[in-house]
């Protein structure tokens, strides 16, 4: 499974979504609605599953979904 394939999938899990409500090119807040409160629950599901240190600022809900695959991405080299 690629990265961006885990992303996907934690962050349907952690929103209850279906993973075809993600796209690439759109926001988390703009596209589904995610709060600055979900977004924490998102980036600590994040962390945890795939084992990387996110912090405030790593990532945002204001971001397209692309833009953090590749944080994720860039934490993990």
């Amino acid at each position: 499974m690629s990265v961006r394939e885990e992303v996907i999938s934690i962050i349907a899990k952690t929103l209850d979504l279906e993973p075809s409500e993600l796209s690439d090119d759109v926001s988390l807040y703009s596209g589904v609605g995610v709060d600055s409160t979900e977004m924490v629950e998102v980036t600590v599901a994040l962390s945890k599953a795939l084992g990387v240190k996110l912090v405030q600022g790593d990532i945002s809900n204001k971001v397209p979904l692309k833009d953090i695959v590749a944080a994720i991405e860039k934490k993990k080299q």
